[in-house]
């Protein structure tokens, strides 16, 4: 079956699910959420209503204090209705690009339904929840090069009681260097707890920037034997540069990410074959 990515940091929560390309899917990231008892922010609805749906089930979340899509293709996007059905939404973010156009005039359409307003990020801003505070370090008016939605993505710098996670959602070498750029002109060299490795471990990617970041963990949402070679060979080799311990739902299984003494700890449900 497909993997599952849970990470929960006291109140703090990433999940991804692993779908399988030979089922016509990509595999997405699912729900990223925030916040404190049954209320959470969710980052991503994937390309289908009842995953999502599932998965908030089974975090037990009962009310959304806000839903972050970091861009608008239909695989972090399509599962929108899957939230707005069942779960009170107070409110939703993404980036300032609407491409591709007709999944911007879908969720626009959906969130007017629900009477769900849309406020635009951008870098600088900040977003808080309880003792959750989410930094926006992407985007930074409309990169042109690449992928434009994937170099548009909205991507979170996210801080719990100390805790670091940075959730990189697809972006591309362009976007990656001025992350970087951002970074060093802030003289920003705190390491990264858990990373959320950008488009399921694409080749396109700043190797620079990782290293920056020396995530203590780096999570890598992709399907098994995928026609797109992900997670890339040269994107591997610029993790194992970074001295992160790297968990991937195709070899992994359903991965768990917590809190334990104030450390991050992992565990998965799929022992890994010795090669």
């Amino acid at each position: 079956g497909p993997g599952e990515l849970l990470v929960r940091i006291e109140a703090v929560g990433v999940n991804f699910i692993d779908t399988y390309f030979r089922s016509g899917l990509y595999p997405r990231e699912l729900p990223f959420t925030l916040g404190q008892e049954a209320a959470g922010v969710v980052v991503d609805v994937g390309p289908a209503p009842a995953p999502i749906a599932r998965c908030l089930d089974r975090l037990g979340v009962t009310a959304v204090d806000a839903l972050i899509l970091t861009h608008l293709h239909d695989d972090h996007s399509g599962g929108l209705d899957g939230v707005l059905r069942r779960w009170p939404v107070r409110e939703a973010f993404t980036g300032g690009v609407d491409d591709p156009p007709h999944d911007a005039r879908r969720v626009a359409s959906a969130l007017a339904a629900r009477g769900v307003p849309l406020h635009r990020v951008h870098r600088g801003d900040v977003l808080r929840w309880g003792a959750v505070t989410a930094r926006v370090r992407w985007p930074e008016g409309r990169t042109a090069a690449g992928s434009v939605p994937n170099n548009n993505s909205v991507v979170l710098d996210v801080d719990v009681d100390g805790l670091r996670l940075f959730l990189m959602a697809d972006i591309e070498r362009e976007a990656g260097a001025g992350i970087r750029a951002e970074l060093a002109r802030e003289g920003d060299s705190r390491p990264v707890d858990a990373l959320k490795v950008a488009h399921h471990g694409s080749a396109n990617h700043d190797r620079d920037l990782l290293m920056r970041l020396r995530p203590r963990t780096a999570l890598i949402s992709v399907g098994a034997d995928n026609t797109f070679g992900h997670p890339a060979p040269s994107l591997m080799a610029s993790l194992e540069g970074t001295g992160a311990a790297v968990l991937r739902t195709d070899r992994d299984g359903d991965l768990l990410v917590a809190v334990v003494d104030g450390r991050i700890a992992t565990a998965t449900s799929r022992r890994r074959a010795r090669p």
